[in-house]
């Protein structure tokens, strides 16, 4: 029986990852202009905590937060993709890109930034982006699902 509702179709992995690099770069190109270096290294993961408290610092607006989680959260998620071998994905469930990883969790960098900072370095960037690449399930997870209600610009 057919829907009069129009089903929100699901892209293809690969248009997740085209985007999601194209969100990173866009991370990378605004980061420069303000003059910090953000490369494709792993050690560049190691500074986006003390960016995440730089940019709180100057009060920014409701806007500028949800363009941060979407650009940092690309750029975060690049990196897990780029060093542990994961691969973009769309999860319909969560309403959100997510990051599938060689060790059988699913990650979500944007929400994770939005986390960092709504409630600060207890949700560190840099643990998530070493238990992603590693798998190191000791330090704790990375497959907390995000509710489509806790995306950014969503209303609760």
């Amino acid at each position: 029986m057919p829907s009069d509702h129009a089903q929100t179709e699901i892209p293809p992995d690969e248009q997740v990852a085209e985007h999601m690099l194209a969100f990173a770069r866009i991370f990378v190109d605004g980061a420069a202009a303000e003059g910090r270096a953000f490369g494709w290294d792993a050690s560049s993961a190691q500074r986006l905590d003390g960016l995440c408290d730089t940019f709180l610092a100057g009060v920014p607006s409701q806007e500028a937060v949800q363009s941060m989680v979407l650009s940092m959260g690309s750029y975060l998620g690049e990196l897990i993709v780029r060093h542990g071998t994961g691969g973009w994905t769309y999860d319909a469930v969560a309403g959100a890109a997510g990051i599938d990883l060689p060790f059988g969790q699913r990650c979500f960098p944007h929400h994770k930034v939005g986390r960092r900072l709504a409630r600060g370095p207890a949700h560190s960037l840099r643990l998530f982006y070493y238990i992603a690449v590693t798998g190191d399930l000791t330090l704790g997870t990375v497959d907390e699902r995000p509710s489509p209600a806790s995306r950014p610009g969503s209303r609760a």
